[in-house]
């Protein structure tokens, strides 16, 4: 019990948006993304290491099945064998290699690994931008359905307060025994809406600690600002948002695949060496053949002179990803204007339909008092008057649901443009 006691003052607490999001940062799939943007970190070290020496240890151990000879032949004399070698042959080295030039493929693939980095960056963003709105759309129904449920109980307190009424009536022959039995039926339908609303916001509440971990129950909507200049907005998300500039970097990333196929049509030189010696066994002394220092430096050029044209056909494949990134990208842009436009249409409208309600909201208070007052001199049905109480109830719940919803929308909107304008 006294655990239960310590529970409650958290999860009544008013509990802001800005406390809500700070847990998206702990969301397993922002850890995922973090995961990733490391690895990509290592990998541009592993791009960078190619182009730097090369140095290994290198021990070999061959046992020939026949001792290496060679066939003399002496005019007069029949031809004879002679050991030139022995069957044990051991080796060991240390080897450099230092690339010199790659036809700048080492170069490419650096720059590559970079904007791979970057771009690994811009995905987490954008992830946490999908996920901050997704929060914001939660945060705001649980208040919605938070105001239908004290609408719900307001109203299941009027229809109390009639039933006492019409029990009072009935008892003293006023009005028929109908009436009493239908607001007594308003009553259980007005209960059943309650639990019903009970229950959605139980299915929100976990979705949103599944989002950030946070378990809230009451929430409080401070209205943000919010710009209605569509040119502004535009030229502000095509600048900020993550999901564009993810595109903009596989650009990036595809110009520099085109330098590292290029890269193709050079020769590769490199720089090598060793330290090797040669014997017949371990100690690497001379094996009484051959000179046991088989050191060497040097330099390898390798050149490609003919590929079957599989350098210009990746070539050219490397192009048309590149042209159909672009239409992409164009046509994502466009795409992008486009929802922020729907938004503002639906801004517009729900602020519309605000003005509206609370003009409903009036005229419901007005109905419902003048229907009460029918209703005690008998010249309204019981259904009337349930229908007057849930009715206004149903409005005051609608104007904050519509709130809730412009809420929503503006925090859409800047979301639209950018994690940054969050």
């Amino acid at each position: 019990m006294k655990i239960f006691i310590l529970l409650i003052p958290a999860l009544l607490f008013g509990t802001t948006l800005r406390q809500v999001i700070k847990g998206i940062d702990e969301n397993l799939l922002v850890k995922s993304q973090e995961s990733k943007v490391k690895a990509m970190k290592y990998l541009i070290e592993d791009a960078k290491g190619k182009s730097k020496p090369k140095i290994d240890i290198e021990v070999s151990d061959i046992r020939l099945e026949e001792t290496p000879s060679a066939v003399f032949y002496i005019p007069n004399f029949p031809p004879f064998d002679v050991p030139v070698g022995k069957k044990d042959n051991i080796t060991a080295s240390i080897n450099f290699t230092y690339p010199v030039f790659s036809g700048f493929a080492i170069d490419a693939n650096i720059n590559k690994s970079k904007l791979e980095l970057i771009k690994q960056k811009l995905k987490r963003d954008d992830l946490k931008r999908q996920l901050y709105l997704k929060a914001v759309e939660l945060y705001s129904a649980i208040y919605s359905i938070n105001q239908a449920i004290k609408s719900a109980k307001m109203a299941k307190l009027a229809i109390n307060d009639s039933l006492k009424l019409a029990k009072g009536m009935y008892e003293n022959d006023l009005i028929g025994a109908e009436k009493l039995y239908n607001i007594e039926a308003k009553k259980y339908q007005t209960d059943a809406l309650l639990e019903e609303f009970l229950a959605k916001k139980n299915i929100l509440q976990d979705k949103l600690f599944y989002l950030t971990k946070k378990q809230i129950d009451k929430v409080t909507l401070k209205m943000p600002e919010s710009s209605t200049d569509i040119n502004r907005l535009s030229k502000i998300a095509l600048k900020n948002r993550e999901d564009i500039k993810v595109i903009k970097k596989d650009l990036g990333i595809l110009d520099e695949e085109l330098k590292m196929v290029k890269s193709g049509y050079y020769p590769k030189v490199a720089v090598v060496g060793a330290v090797k010696r040669e014997s017949d066994d371990f100690g690497l002394g001379s094996n009484g053949y051959t000179n046991p220092n088989k050191s060497y430096i040097g330099v390898s050029l390798k050149w490609d002179l003919y590929d079957g044209y599989s350098t210009t056909s990746q070539k050219e494949a490397v192009k048309a990803k590149k042209e159909a990134i672009l239409f992409y990208l164009k046509d994502y842009e466009n795409k992008v204007i486009t929802d922020i436009k729907e938004s503002l249409w639906q801004l517009k409208s729900l602020k519309h339909l605000l003005t509206a309600a609370k003009k409903e909201i009036k005229a419901q208070k007005k109905y419902l008092t003048l229907t009460k007052a029918k209703f005690k001199n008998s010249l309204v049905s019981s259904d009337e008057l349930s229908r007057a109480i849930l009715s206004y109830y149903q409005a005051v719940a609608k104007k904050e649901d519509i709130r809730s919803k412009i809420f929503y929308t503006k925090y859409k909107i800047r979301l639209q443009t950018g994690l940054k304008n969050f």
